[in-house]
Formats: C-alpha cells, structure tokens, sequence
C-alpha cells in the first residue's frame, strides 16, 4: 500500500521524484551541464513530468470532492488552497528576482536576449507584470513568456489547470466511472496522441510549445492515471518483486531520455510522456525498496522544498555567473545556494504563508494533498 508522508499527506516517493526532477531542470541551465542537458532534453522532460505528476495528485487528493458532483463551494476551497499553495512563494521569488536584477544585472543574456541589459523601464515592468500575473505562457513574445524567471512559464500553464481542473476531475470520474482499467488507461493515451498531433500540426513556435490548452494533455495523463491507480491499482507484490518493477521502471526511463532522437520541443518532453506516468504509478504503489530509499527524511525535506528550488535555482545561477568565471566552481555553488535557501523559503515563506491564506482553523477548509480513498501505511492518519 502507498505509503504517505505523516506531516505533508504526500506520497513519499513522489514528493522525492519531484526534487530529482527539479534537478533536472537545474542542470538543463548550469552552463556546465546545460551541453548534455540540452542534447537529451532533460529540462523539457522534467517539466512535463512535473505537469503529470501535479494532475496525478490532484487527482487522488480531490476525487472525494469532485466524484460524481461539482459543487460551488468545493470548486472555491480547491482554489483557495491552490492559491495559497502556489502564489505566495512566486511573488517572493519573482521579487527578488527583479531586485537581483536591477543591482546585478547588467551583462545577463538569455536565451532570446538581454534580460535586463539594454531594455526599457516598460519592459522590465511589463516582464514583471506578465510573470505576477501568471499570463507568461498565454504570450507571443519570448521575452514576456521567460520574463525575469524563466521557469516561472510552468506556474502560469499550472494556473490554467488548476482553473479547470474541478470541472475537469467531474468529467473524467464520470467518464471512467464503470470502465475496465484497460480502457481507463487508454484515455492516457488518447491525451497523448491529441498532445502528440497538435505538436505534429502546428508551427513549432514557442507559443505552441508553452501553450496551456496544449500542456494540459499531461495534466490530464495524470488525472487519468490517478483514476486508474484509485479503481484499478495492481495486486499486491512481493516487495522484492516489487523492487525489481521499480527498478526497470527507472533503467527505461533513464534510456528513454539518453536515446531518444530530438525533434524540436515533441521528443523527450512528450513522447516519453506515457512512459512517466507508468513510473508515477507504480513508485505511487510504494511496495519496493527503491520506494524506501526514496523515503528517506533528507530526500523528503528536498522533494518538499523543490517548489522553492525551482523558483530560486535560475536567479542564483544568474548571480554567480557574474561572480564566478569556472562553470564547475559556479555549478557547485548554485547549487549549493539553491538548495539551502529552497530550504529556508519553504520553511519560512512558503509554509507560514500557505496557513495563513488558507485559514487551516477556519470551518470548511481542505485539507491539501491528502489522499483519504487510499489506506495510508507508516502514518497515524487514516
């Protein structure tokens, strides 16, 4: 059975798999890694594994709310809490960002030109204001869409999700509610044949590619596979072979991104996209000793601050890479940083502020990211 995190309600390997994603995305912009990154696309794939993840978990903490009904005022806890669990720590984020920028900037370039360097007062501000706003993926200047944080393109494609999200999780519980797994699984791939037609059709602007309507074929993969991993979820195993699953899982996710060919933004970032949700659920099953390991405190304190992480990590690298001329000294260093103040906004920014919004005390208040239809294992709450 899943074993979930007593303090946080998340499954304990996943919230693990989310830092080691995070990391993915750092190396994707350390000028160092960033040669090897960008080869085999690992930032593009940890980002749509990012996306399915959020869907799959969703899922499986909101089913109760949104199985079979859709009510008003469930819709408007869930954005409550959505909220308070995103906004806060972007706007710190997105702030310091700017200040860094305005005291340190000059000489940054991006990918699609000066960040800072160069450009007006106008478009500072209106850099500014399109992240704040979480309009970034819904623009057709690179510039704006990468604004002064440009990882922060995924929180407003998130924004988009958690907007239909209620509606969404109603329709496919009704949808799937007396399918055979195999057909419930086969909706995760008609999202991914739908992803995988549009990216074939249209242009390969980077509108299309950050796109929200287009990235919510993953969010949707992982509400899907929730579905079946609520209704359909495999019988018990031994744990070790329960290991030696989780085990090839791992070994044919790490080819798949080392061997797939690149074509433009459609390879490793959505063609292995089924390929995550398969490891999703079967690390969601938490029966293996890889599951174990990945349980362990100082990687479940990683996986709950790589929100933070990944708001923070490009920033710093911007930083230092004006201070530090070495790309292995400057790697080693960011990510020393990165990691230690991810660490300190979570527990000082991102969690006061999260209770603060939500009002926990408050009567009617959801408790995030709790799966109550799963029996939970190592954890006094039931």
């Amino acid at each position: 059975m899943a074993t979930v995190s007593p303090r946080t309600g998340h499954f304990t390997s996943l919230t693990s798999l989310r830092f080691i994603a995070a990391l993915l995305v750092f190396f994707d912009h350390a000028p160092l890694t960033r040669p090897l990154a960008e080869r085999h696309q690992l930032g593009e794939a940890a980002v749509s594994f990012f996306f399915i993840l959020s869907g799959f978990i969703l899922m499986t903490t909101y089913w109760n709310r949104f199985n079979g009904r859709l009510r008003w005022d469930d819709a408007r806890a869930f954005y409550k809490a959505r909220f308070a669990r995103v906004y806060p720590l972007l706007f710190v984020t997105t702030i310091l960002a700017a200040i860094g920028l305005a005291f340190l900037g000059e000489g940054l370039t991006g990918a699609f030109g000066p960040i800072w360097t160069g450009t007006s007062s106008i478009e500072r501000i209106a850099k500014l204001l399109a992240t704040l706003s979480l309009l970034q993926p819904w623009l057709r200047s690179p510039g704006l869409v990468l604004g002064v944080n440009p990882p922060t393109w995924s929180i407003g494609a998130e924004a988009f999700f958690y907007a239909v999200f209620p509606f969404a999780a109603w329709c496919a519980s009704r949808i799937t509610r007396f399918s055979p797994v195999l057909l419930t699984a086969s909706f995760v791939g008609s999202a991914w044949i739908l992803q995988l037609t549009i990216a074939a059709v249209a242009d390969k602007s980077l509108k299309t590619y950050y796109l929200p309507p287009v990235r919510f074929c993953e969010f949707a993969m992982g509400m899907l596979t929730a579905l079946t991993f609520l209704r359909h979820r495999a019988p018990a195993a031994r744990r070790l072979a329960a290991s030696l699953i989780e085990l090839v899982t791992l070994a044919i996710v790490a080819l798949g991104l080392l061997t797939m060919p690149r074509f433009g933004h459609i390879s490793a970032s959505l063609l292995l996209s089924p390929l995550f949700a398969y490891a999703i659920y079967v690390f969601a099953l938490g029966r293996g000793f890889i599951t174990r390991g990945l349980s362990a405190p100082s990687l479940m304190l990683l996986g709950e601050a790589s929100y933070a992480f990944y708001l923070i990590h490009h920033p710093v690298l911007e930083m230092t890479s004006l201070l530090i001329r070495s790309p292995l000294v400057e790697a080693v260093v960011s990510l020393a940083i990165s990691v230690m103040l991810s660490i300190a906004l979570f527990h000082t920014v991102e969690v006061p502020l999260r209770r603060l919004l939500r009002g926990d005390a408050t009567r009617g208040s959801i408790p995030e990211q709790r799966p109550t239809t799963i029996r939970l294992t190592h954890s006094p709450i039931e």
